[in-house]
């Protein structure tokens, strides 16, 4: 990301419900039927064998809109298929492991909230005038912040009511453009702050006896990701030593 926060990509790398240039409201419009770059050769394979990745149609980036992208393209998806029951849409950085029993578990402790509040934003979340001070280079003294908590990138979560609302039909175009703020983490919390009339309830992993259980961010370190996977599913690990003998 070459100029900092405040640098600029002259291709589209937000896209927006109301958009014409992403597909608008036309849900099809916003994913490619295949790579138009050059991929690795596991994601060719993956590809070819279960088709069950969602490749949408904008370029790779980090801080320049790929999350609201993949938020809009998920709240219209639970609104397109109702039948799926998608309670909550998020995102998972790849080299994030989750214990899902753990975080089950751990979201059952906040049951009743889940049961009564339509709008809810879940993660590590960190308070702004925490992230106001030292520790986080005063990112969130920008005038522009309007968020009171944002949950850290390694795990995010948003209700499927609180998607829509903020990402379809509930924030304007207008104001989805004035809450744009370079920084995924950041922008993602000026999202769900961004109508003032509904106040989501927070699902904040710092707090209770299981939430620094529920992920390890590996920071892309295989053989810590792979420690902390064979040791939650142990059975695993007889057939993974089996598959490298026989390679």
């Amino acid at each position: 990301l070459e100029g900092g926060r405040k640098a600029e990509s002259k291709a589209k790398t937000r896209c927006l419900w109301e958009d014409p240039e992403c597909g608008g409201r036309d849900i099809a419009g916003w994913t490619l039927d295949a790579p138009l770059c050059n991929v690795s050769r596991a994601l060719a394979d993956e590809l070819d064998l279960n088709g069950d990745i969602t490749l949408l149609s904008i370029p790779e980036n980090h801080e320049l809109g790929k999350t609201d992208t993949w938020f809009t393209y998920a709240a219209m998806l639970t609104r397109l298929r109702p039948d799926l029951q998608i309670g909550f849409v998020g995102k998972v950085d790849s080299d994030n492991f989750v214990r899902w029993p753990v975080f089950f578990q751990y979201l059952r402790t906040h049951q009743k909230e889940i049961e009564m509040t339509p709008f809810i934003y879940g993660g590590y979340a960190i308070h702004r005038a925490v992230c106001s001070g030292k520790v986080y280079d005063q990112v969130c003294k920008d005038p522009r912040i309007i968020f009171e908590v944002f949950a850290s990138g390694a795990m995010a979560y948003l209700s499927s009511s609180l998607a829509q609302h903020v990402y379809m039909d509930g924030t304007s175009l207008e104001r989805k453009r004035e809450v744009w703020i370079v920084g995924e983490d950041l922008q993602l919390g000026n999202m769900v702050y961004s109508d003032p009339k509904i106040s989501p309830y927070v699902i904040n992993h710092r707090y209770g006896p299981l939430g620094k259980y529920i992920n390890t961010h590996c920071f892309n370190n295989a053989t810590l990701y792979r420690r902390d996977y064979y040791f939650v599913y142990r059975e695993q690990r007889g057939a993974a030593g089996a598959s490298r003998a026989m390679v």
